[in-house]
């Protein structure tokens, strides 16, 4: 089959136009990558199309600029995701053979789709963080022991198996600040005083009171958040995202990225909505609101944009534990590496423009992931201690 016959043949699947011959097809390669205990089978229709039809887009848009190659990863995954993948490794199968050669005669970047297979594997992350007090004194929280670890204002602060809790002991006492801060390789999980749930990633800190008051709650951001805000309507909940810009809610699940090292800062919206805005010599500022599944990206130029159709998935993945590369170029991913593993990358020869896709677990070594994307033959890495060079 050509490259057009597969497509065609993908389209009429997705839109339940196949006849006999051709289902018998489509599902002939699906039982070629022996899925365990029927578990295609197993999908609901609605299931089905739902992953395949993200996938086979991606595919088809860019197949005429790009190199699709496959490599299995051997990472625990849902069901659900290993079927995505299995059908990623089919279509990349069916593809490579026609398209390898298209770019040594274009400038476009190499789309690397990544199989996956499941097996056992030890985690890896920890809940690496330190809590500094308003008298500036700290504690290491990962090796803190469980229980109370200190009063701060009105508030009762308790540990408890990677999570910290501020809880009201009383109305008298006055406000006062603390600072949760995650360390390269590190996260932690927080209850606000009020309790809002916060997810820190790496390399990220909160700073708030112990005590909420007045007609805002108000806290600062940097690095990257999940947030569960408890409702208030009659005080809303604002961040301050490394001062930079704003988001206010009233009770809603977002996630925040802040990093300085990356291009944009985003705020991703899952539930509820929110309002993100930016210091301006207007009035009021520059605000923009957004609703589930949009993103609002402010740039270093002070440029707001909206995302109506982002990936929340992915933007999600480290609360869940695992990297999702999604069309992901190589930089990106990279700077991922840095701050969960604690590792600096040095670029010897530039930067190559490669473009991945795929699900892997952060509970491995960084050197499995290296070894990996050096599957792919289109990057070398030299490990020296904690200096990653990419050739």
């Amino acid at each position: 089959m050509n490259v057009n016959e597969i497509k065609n043949l993908l389209d009429k699947y997705l839109s339940g136009n196949c006849n006999e011959e051709e289902l018998r097809r489509v599902e002939e390669w699906l039982d070629r990558e022996n899925q365990s205990e029927n578990e295609w089978t197993r999908l609901s229709p609605v299931k089905k199309e739902e992953w395949l039809s993200s996938l086979f887009k991606s595919i088809k848009t860019k197949t005429k600029h790009t190199t699709v190659v496959t490599i299995e990863l051997a990472k625990v995954l849902p069901i659900y995701k290993k079927v995505w993948f299995k059908c990623a490794s089919i279509a990349a199968v069916l593809l490579i053979g026609l398209i390898i050669g298209y770019n040594q005669f274009t400038q476009k970047p190499t789309l690397i789709v990544l199989g996956v297979e499941k097996v056992n594997n030890p985690s890896l992350s920890d809940n690496k963080a330190m809590l500094t007090l308003s008298d500036g004194s700290s504690i290491i929280l990962d090796s803190a022991s469980d229980g109370k670890l200190a009063s701060q204002g009105n508030s009762s602060i308790t540990k408890s198996k990677g999570k910290l809790t501020y809880s009201a002991v009383g109305k008298n006492g006055g406000v006062v600040f603390n600072t949760i801060s995650t360390l390269r390789g590190g996260q932690y999980h927080l209850v606000l005083p009020d309790g809002t749930k916060v997810w820190l990633n790496a390399a990220s800190s909160l700073h708030f009171p112990t005590r909420f008051s007045g007609k805002e709650r108000n806290v600062r951001l940097t690095g990257e958040a999940y947030f569960e805000v408890a409702k208030n309507g009659a005080m809303p909940f604002k961040v301050d995202v490394a001062g930079k810009g704003e988001v206010k809610v009233l009770g809603t699940h977002f996630n925040v990225n802040a990093y300085a090292d990356e291009p944009t800062i985003n705020t991703t919206l899952l539930e509820g909505s929110v309002q993100f805005s930016i210091p301006s010599s207007r009035r009021g500022g520059l605000g923009v609101r957004i609703t589930p599944g949009e993103q609002v990206q402010l740039t270093k130029e002070r440029k707001l944009s909206v995302n109506k159709r982002v990936d929340v998935e992915t933007v999600m993945a480290w609360k869940n534990d695992k990297f999702i590369f999604n069309s992901t170029d190589l930089e990106t991913i990279m700077r991922q590496l840095e701050r969960w593993y604690d590792v600096t990358v040095y670029y010897k020869n530039g930067i190559p423009k490669d473009e991945f896709v795929g699900i892997i677990s952060r509970n491995v070594k960084i050197s499995e992931i290296l070894k990996m994307l050096e599957t792919t033959g289109s990057v070398k890495f030299e490990i020296k201690g904690k200096t990653i060079i990419v050739q």
